[in-house]
């Protein structure tokens, strides 16, 4: 019989490796069990950076690291990771059955625990420098195995390694005191790496904005250091004595020692014959000035994304909003970015190592507006009316309030809804009525309950009546 379908052949393996490109020969370390040039089995790789080429490698990132250290950078980047750190994080549930939602419930409890916050700024270091790595550290306890705290950790002493069953094709190693060239493997559910694709060309040490930020902040210093000469010099002008022809040589070191303490001294006697003018600069230091604040402006466009908020100088109201706007949209970027991250690594291996590797994972992110909503608590009564209902975490989360589950008012209670109580004088026989006397025999007529409107009747009374009975008879 024909095949009526037929189903098409899915390729297999990383033709396009980047270890196989022959045009980053350079960027391949000579180390691995095969050559360089095949792409062919476990070759140790590094940056395709040519900055950091050219200084020695992946030990090279210190130049990045450095530039940390520079006032601007770090204001634009600690101004991005506040419009991050500043928005509330949650974990979302991946269903809602009852088993994802007690996984939720778990998951949140245990980063209770932790400064995300701190976890969140360490991990968007990839942006300056390509791609940051974080330790778990992890701990028994009678809750299970939860993390209690995740360590940044030196970008330089990581390698990786080509390896192509791998999710992005590399395999981390930690370079140590023995290996220091291919280093160490690392064990599973331990380092966190983030890596920021800028450029997209595969490689594992990320593209980072080091490279452009490099130049512009050697330069920064470069003309912060002459705005700060020239203002020296523009300040103090420079002091120039003629002497005639026939001042000894001790003379003129005599009379240049004096010239160079004019600033603490206040007046000189010069003798016959020398004449005394001072110089000051025709030039203006709004050169330099000038000079710092493009490049200002050029590194806070390059890691915020605009030049004007937060500037008393900006341009009008609405420049600024829209300004605003962009920063917004690109710490949303990242925060999402960050959040994917520990999404697939640190809370799956919470779930891993406390349900099961069978169990879904919820989701770890942030709150972002990137405006304000005009959406209002009326406008959601009437969604109620209309049939929908929101979420409670998601009214929570918009209007930034804490709800609290109403509690059911209690009924009024009637008289046969009354707590029974237990009274020893009126219900002396109470156990005997229900389990039977000390014999354990009981009979229906002792047990039976009385009819409405009975009266107790003495054997004298029986006797008389049954006597009455017999004489009519």
């Amino acid at each position: 019989m024909a095949q009526r379908f037929k189903i098409a052949p899915v390729p297999s393996g990383e033709i396009a490796r980047y270890t196989s490109d022959p045009y980053n020969l350079s960027a391949i370390y000579q180390f691995g069990s095969s050559s360089p040039f095949t792409g062919q089995g476990n070759t140790i790789v590094r940056p395709a950076d040519e900055l950091l080429l050219n200084k020695g490698g992946n030990r090279a990132l210190v130049v990045y690291q450095r530039l940390f250290f520079d006032e601007q950078v770090q204001a634009c980047f600690s101004k991005l990771m506040q419009e991050v750190t500043s928005r509330p994080w949650y974990v979302e549930e991946y269903s809602d059955k009852p088993g994802d939602l007690a996984v939720r419930d778990y998951v949140a409890e245990v980063l209770q625990d932790m400064n995300v916050d701190d976890l969140y700024k360490g991990l968007g270091e990839a942006l300056i420098a390509g791609f940051s790595v974080g330790e778990v550290m992890w701990k028994k306890t009678k809750r299970g195995v939860v993390p209690f705290d995740v360590r940044m950790r030196d970008q330089r002493r990581f390698v990786f390694q080509e390896k192509e069953d791998s999710e992005t094709g590399f395999t981390m190693r930690c370079l140590t005191f023995n290996r220091m060239f291919e280093g160490v493997e690392i064990p599973v559910r331990k380092f966190i790496v983030n890596r920021h694709w800028a450029q997209h060309n595969g490689d594992p040490y990320g593209s980072s904005l080091g490279r452009i930020l490099y130049p512009l902040v050697k330069f920064r210093r470069r003309a912060i250091e002459s705005y700060v000469l020239y203002g020296d010099r523009y300040a103090t002008p420079t002091a120039v004595a003629k002497a005639p022809l026939s001042a000894s040589t001790a003379e003129l070191d005599t009379l240049y020692d004096h010239l160079s303490n004019l600033s603490q001294e206040t007046a000189m006697i010069l003798p016959e014959g020398y004449d005394l003018e001072f110089v000051n600069p025709s030039g203006s230091p709004d050169v330099f000035k000038n000079l710092v604040d493009y490049i200002d402006k050029e590194i806070s466009m390059l890691i915020c994304g605009e030049n004007e908020a937060g500037q008393a100088e900006a341009g009008s109201r609405a420049s600024s909003q829209v300004a605003n706007v962009v920063r917004v949209v690109k710490a949303s970027e990242i925060s999402e970015m960050i959040s994917q991250t520990l999404t697939q690594t640190l809370i799956r291996w919470i779930v891993d190592l406390n349900f099961g590797v069978d169990v879904a994972a919820p989701t770890l992110t942030r709150e972002f507006r990137i405006e304000e909503s005009p959406l209002t608590m009326p406008d959601v009564a009437l969604l109620i009316q209309a049939g929908f209902t929101p979420k409670k975490e998601w009214i929570e989360r918009h209007f930034r309030v804490e709800l609290q589950d109403k509690k059911e008012a209690p009924q009024n209670t009637k008289e046969e809804d009354s707590p029974t109580t237990y009274d020893p004088e009126q219900e002396e026989d109470l156990y005997s009525s229900i389990f039977g006397d000390a014999e354990g025999q009981t009979t229906s007529e002792e047990t039976a309950p009385a009819e409405p409107g009975a009266t107790d009747v003495t054997e004298e009374e029986v006797t008389a009546k049954d006597g009455a009975e017999a004489k009519q008879q």
